[in-house]
């Protein structure tokens, strides 16, 4: 497409891009109108239903058309730099130019602005169904992306600070009042709520919580601590007031390998990756507890809207 990949060579990303005539194609406009369309038609059709919408955006490439992608830069001369580098010190180590470090955050936040205006179709939906009066809406998303703090660029092998780890979560629930709540949750937590919500109990060990207590006011907490952790690297101890990393002395294997998505995604040409039986000890176990892809997020106001900057994929569900 032009733009400087940083090493990651051709992207698959690179040949849809070609079939994309204007904004509709986009992946994130188009997940965000197949939700609303559902909606729309559909969902009152069901006594009760879940609709899980898992949106990639504003995840990089940083891709847009105009008129967002001139948006927050437009004295930017040539191809637009939607691959953000993966790097620890890009200022510092000449990787990038205060110029080029600017555009990045020009195209994130072109991505951002883009998605945000999808998203209020979707809740334009929401409220024109009525659906605030009888349905759980909840907006989450996996974690952060860096862009120049600490001089850090996208997800590179770094402890999690909180661009990365301290994620928004925002609730919007029938008969609850708009607020805030301070309290510690993780995001294993909303499977949690889920159950709560619909009256089932799990057939299997679950580590969450629901956060229902705390949106009723019946509870201000609901667990003390939370851990975080990314490909088997550093554990996070994540308390109310403080975070303890603890970091392995080697490779960390096999966790580098199982604690990422290979654990639980069939890869077809890796078919090997499967996670073996006989290895699931209470030792393991308890890795596994851990959550290396759980990142901690703080409860923030219980409306339906995304404001938060550092979203990278976001994912609206509604509950009837």
């Amino acid at each position: 497409m032009g733009a400087p990949s940083f090493a990651r060579g051709h992207m698959p990303y690179d040949n849809s891009r070609g079939y994309f005539r204007d904004e509709t194609d986009f992946p994130g406009p188009r997940t965000m109108a197949a939700a609303t369309e559902w909606l729309e038609r559909s969902a009152r059709s069901h006594d009760r239903f879940m609709l899980f919408v898992d949106e990639f955006d504003p995840h990089e490439p940083f891709d847009t058309p105009e008129p967002y992608a001139s948006m927050y830069d437009s004295s930017w001369q040539g191809p637009h730099m939607i691959w953000p580098p993966y790097v620890r010190g890009a200022l510092a180590h000449g990787v990038l130019t205060v110029e080029q470090a600017h555009q990045i955050r020009a195209c994130y936040g072109a991505k951002l602005t883009m998605i945000d205006a999808w998203l209020g179709r979707l809740l334009a939906a929401i409220e024109r169904g009525g659906f605030y009066d009888d349905t759980a809406i909840i907006v989450c998303t996996d974690h952060g992306h860096c862009l120049g703090e600490k001089d850090i660029w996208g997800k590179p092998a770094v402890p999690i600070y909180e661009p990365l780890g301290h994620t928004p979560l925002l609730i919007a629930m029938p008969g609850i009042p708009n607020g805030n709540v301070d309290a510690l949750t993780t995001n294993v937590d909303i499977c949690a709520t889920l159950a709560e919500i619909f009256g089932v109990e799990m057939a299997h060990r679950t580590h969450g919580r629901s956060m229902l207590p705390l949106m009723t006011g019946e509870a201000h907490s609901i667990r003390d601590w939370a851990i975080a952790g990314v490909w088997g690297r550093e554990v996070h101890l994540i308390d109310a007031e403080a975070k303890y990393a603890r970091a392995p002395a080697g490779d960390n294997a096999p966790l580098s390998l199982w604690s990422n998505r290979w654990s639980t995604m069939p890869i077809h040409h890796m078919p090997q990756l499967q996670m073996p039986r006989r290895t699931i000890a209470p030792c393991w176990t308890g890795c596994r507890v851990q959550g290396f892809r759980s990142f901690v997020s703080r409860t923030a106001p219980a409306i339906c809207c995304l404001t938060g900057r550092w979203v990278s994929s976001a994912a609206v569900t509604c509950i009837a």
